[in-house]
């Protein structure tokens, strides 16, 4: 077994899909957007950090199951056995889609609730 930078990778994107998870849900218990996606700085300007929670919520939660999906998807290429490349490319589209899909939903969200 070698040891190189993808597992790394691979752990690191594995790590924040569990973290994403966490903070999405508690983000929706709280009814609150955590300083890692929108500084306190600019939450001052908020007008419905509540509404905001709730349209961030179900982006977070995708992102967040797309990163533990690559991330595994890649552990097990690159530790356990070789997965069709196809898959690989298949992978990496999904992670970007749900990467871009979370990104653009924290842009719009951070003009519709907060005047950005």
């Amino acid at each position: 077994m070698k040891f190189d930078f993808m597992i790394i990778f691979d752990v690191v994107v594995t790590l924040l899909g569990i973290y994403l998870m966490f903070i999405g849900f508690r983000m929706k218990k709280d009814a609150k957007i955590p300083p890692s996606f929108v500084a306190k700085e600019e939450m001052v300007t908020c007008r419905d950090e509540a509404g905001f929670a709730n349209f961030l919520f179900p982006r977070t939660i995708l992102f967040a199951l797309t990163s533990l999906a690559f991330g595994i998807e890649g552990m097990v290429n690159d530790l356990v056995i070789a997965i069709n490349p196809y898959v690989n490319v298949a992978m990496i589209i999904i992670f970007l889609v749900g990467w871009s899909w979370f990104s653009m939903g924290l842009r719009k969200g951070r003009g519709e609730y907060c005047g950005r």
